[in-house]
């Protein structure tokens, strides 16, 4: 079928809005048509040229739409009700709205049978290489293939994907707000929840006040945490931080461990969350956390960035130093969950979206994050 995409050709240089060819759905894979596709820093780096990366390719792995068609084998509605969570068959029917997961997992390598759907096997040989599980190229323009990026490929019309990325959810809901449960929602309350499993009454500290860094706020907030310390280098993610839960905030540019202390009675975070990824911010959330204390790292650096870092304190001072991607969880059973909570008006997704652009706009979308205000654009259909 003919679809439009913006395609990256060369990095560094300009996404090309454009005609483009997209099979059928193969076994396993369903077609679904986008409706709203969030613009995450993910897609800035391979743009610009951060992260080395084959092209053509098609940007985008925060997707919401519906479902228009299914290909040969996909496992019918309702024949995997009670499998295990992170199973094979997200069990999808045409018409179904859909949030996108770009780590589907197989559900039989050794992590997913630990209940570890985040860290398959499988995402290392297909999803990271912008493949679909299946090998197949299904997307073509000027002649070539054209790969999905993350098997996602959300900056066009349609996309196909495997049945395990496309997460059924309630149909009277808006696809803006759905579009960021896919990456920066699930990867940001997910940090809090599952990787550093924050108790009630804990002191946080978030360092990045973005996309990720207001959902690991909002996560603190939504487990009761007692202060929620945002820090960031701009007032405006400083405000909005206030917003989703933000007790105290901190300009990035002063003395950031220094004033932790002032605010912890002199002993520091119970959890650092480092949602940048860079390796001055690395130091800075070690020097934060209290003794005995943990820090998140969610933020993806550069590919040849190195970090250098205190030894002495994870040893005399017992600090714990923990990855996290993509939430660390089941995306299959903690984005129907992230739903709820948003429905039960617990979750804020609304005010995530602050920027909305028609997909022939996809590359002010991409300038206008890199000093974006903190809240995530969105491409809507």
């Amino acid at each position: 079928m003919r679809i439009r995409a913006a395609i990256l050709w060369e990095q560094g240089q300009p996404l090309c809005v454009e005609a483009a060819e997209l099979d059928a759905p193969g076994p396993g894979e369903v077609l679904v048509e986008i409706k709203a596709a969030g613009v995450c820093h993910s897609d800035l780096h391979p743009a610009r040229g951060d992260w080395a990366m084959r092209v053509p390719v098609v940007l985008g792995h925060e997707g919401a739409g519906i479902v228009r068609g299914v290909g040969p084998a996909v496992t019918p509605f309702g024949a995997a009700q009670g499998a295990p969570s992170g199973s094979r068959g997200a069990r999808v029917r045409e018409g179904d709205h859909v949030v996108l997961c770009w780590a589907p997992a197989c559900g039989v390598c050794p992590p997913c049978k630990e209940g570890r759907a985040v860290l398959c096997d499988r995402l290392e040989k297909v999803t990271y290489r912008n493949k679909l599980p299946s090998g197949a190229a299904r997307l073509h323009a000027r002649g070539q293939d054209v790969a999905p990026f993350l098997g996602t490929a959300c900056f066009s019309d349609f996309v196909i994907v495997p049945e395990e990325a496309a997460v059924p959810v309630p149909r009277d809901l808006r696809f803006d707000a759905l579009a960021t449960l896919g990456c920066a929602v699930l990867t940001g309350v997910g940090a809090v929840t599952n990787a550093a499993r924050v108790p009630p009454g804990s002191r946080v500290v978030v360092i990045g006040a973005g996309g990720i860094g207001l959902n690991v706020i909002q996560g603190a907030a939504i487990e009761k945490c007692d202060q929620i310390v945002a820090v960031d280098l701009r007032p405006a993610p400083l405000a909005l931080a206030k917003q989703f839960g933000a007790t105290h905030t901190i300009d990035a540019s002063a003395n950031v461990p220094a004033a932790i202390r002032d605010l912890t009675a002199g002993r520091g975070a119970d959890f650092v969350f480092d949602t940048v990824g860079s390796p001055a911010t690395l130091a800075t959330a070690l020097a934060c956390a209290r003794k005995g204390g943990a820090v998140v790292l969610t933020g993806l650096s550069r590919q040849d960035s190195q970090g250098s870092i205190a030894m002495f304190p994870f040893v005399m001072q017992e600090k714990r130093l923990i990855g996290s991607v993509y939430g660390s969880g089941q995306p299959l059973r903690d984005i129907p969950r992230l739903v709820a909570l948003y429905q039960a008006g617990t979750l804020k997704l609304n005010e995530l979206v602050s920027r909305t652009y028609a997909l022939d706009k996809v590359n002010t979308a991409l300038t206008a994050l890199a000093a974006s205000d903190g809240a995530r654009g969105v491409i809507l259909w």
